[in-house]
């Protein structure tokens, strides 16, 4: 949903390292977007828009800095925190 709103506010290129990021995360919570309409239709037309915007290789870039992330860079990021202000948790 961050990506989503992150590209209908016209930051395509956030959009696309939120999509990495959750790309990441996804499996790790039980990703159960495949055949559902309901996550899979708004996923599909958010990365669409992004990619038109930013380019195949644009997109890609995005997407791989985002997978890049940690779980924890992932929800600075998200939060518009930053990374290396954020202590790490004990």
């Amino acid at each position: 949903m961050l990506a989503w709103t992150a590209a209908a506010q016209g930051t395509s290129y956030r959009a696309g390292v939120l999509l990495g990021a959750a790309a990441q995360i996804w499996p790790s919570v039980g990703f159960p977007l495949f055949g559902s309409q309901y996550f899979g239709a708004p996923l599909q037309q958010c990365e669409t828009s992004v990619r038109c915007t930013l380019g195949d290789t644009g997109f890609d870039a995005a997407v791989h800095s985002g997978m890049a992330y940690t779980l924890d860079e992932a929800i600075a990021y998200a939060l518009d925190e930053d990374p290396a202000a954020t202590p790490p948790r004990r």
